[in-house]
């Protein structure tokens, strides 16, 4: 993948040239993939959370987006990574499928993803987190660190944000993110992608995908747990208790990777969450938005594999 790298206080910038490498790879054929893998559950604490295992390997565990269930990550996207590794999605406390209460914290929500892996018996794993995933995995770096290999953050931003410091949401992605159900397909493309046809188009495709997963769709993320997701955020954005100052002593490999039009967070944002972490790399991919990795699977999905693949250990 052509790239351009820059040093700069102690971090790798590395703006991804991903021009004709968009679209998706294909998966082994073999066993189970991310259309069809079947619902498992296990008890995690008092709540029974939902989950999807597929895919050999180290495993690499999900951690998903603002009001999304295990149904919105993109097919082409897991079974990429699930060529190599054994792939792990589920559904934190009150979401989705499982059962509990939606704690209003990422700190709570990182605890609880902590309480999944050692269910699961997975003793240490990488971690990708979208979006308040992304919070929630760095989270986990600072108080779960021993259950973390590697961690990737995609369009994700570090804690005590505010809008003197950052471009806050416009009124329009405001309005959008609050709409019943998700929304429509174009609030979906507003949302996601870049305002090109390219991008519009990628998320179409990408669109297309996730309506090819077979069982009995997630329910949607409930009320009472979309207030404490918010609940969360805004902690996040007053400092989360001190949570930036801890993430300046993560000491795991960590790949930082966003779209450069991004309708949620500023690349800004971006670029300073990578900053905040000595160990952090930072990717940043042209003429796309806050799904980048459902529009330029192939080349990031090459860039986070090789980065999985890395000897270097912590």
């Amino acid at each position: 993948m052509p790239s351009v790298r820059a040093t700069c206080c102690g971090w790798t910038l590395i703006l991804s040239v991903a021009l004709g490498l968009s679209g998706s790879v294909p998966a082994s054929a073999q066993g189970p993939r991310a259309e069809n893998a079947a619902d498992q559950f296990v008890m995690a604490g008092e709540s029974r959370l939902a989950y999807r295992s597929f895919g050999t390997g180290s495993p690499v565990v999900f951690l998903h987006r603002f009001r999304a269930t295990m149904d919105h990550w993109d097919p082409a996207f897991l079974n990429a990574i699930a060529a190599s590794h054994r792939v792990i999605v589920f559904d934190n406390a009150g979401v989705g499928l499982s059962s509990g209460q939606t704690p209003g914290t990422f700190a709570g929500m990182a605890d609880d993803a902590a309480r999944f892996l050692g269910a699961l018996g997975v003793g240490r794993a990488d971690v990708v987190g979208w979006s308040i995933g992304g919070m929630v995995a760095q989270a986990l770096l600072v108080r779960h660190p021993s259950l973390v290999r590697r961690a990737v953050l995609l369009a994700t931003i570090p804690p005590g944000g505010t809008a003197e410091q950052f471009p806050p949401m416009s009124d329009e992605v405001r309005k959008t993110v609050s709409k019943p159900a998700g929304g429509t397909d174009d609030d979906f493309l507003f949302l996601f992608f870049a305002p090109s046809e390219a991008s519009r188009n990628a998320g179409r495709a990408s669109l297309a995908r996730l309506r090819t997963q077979t069982g009995v769709p997630s329910p949607p993320v409930s009320a009472e747990a979309t207030r404490n997701q918010v609940a969360a955020l805004t902690h996040w954005y007053r400092g989360a208790d001190g949570i930036l100052k801890s993430i300046r002593q993560i000491d795991r490999p960590v790949l930082v990777a966003t779209g450069n039009q991004d309708a949620m967070f500023s690349v800004q944002q971006a670029v300073v969450l990578a900053s905040e972490i000595p160990t952090a790399r930072l990717s940043i991919y042209p003429d796309s938005g806050h799904a980048f990795m459902f529009q330029h699977t192939q080349s990031f999905t090459r860039l986070l594999l090789d980065f999985f693949a890395e000897a270097r250990e912590p």
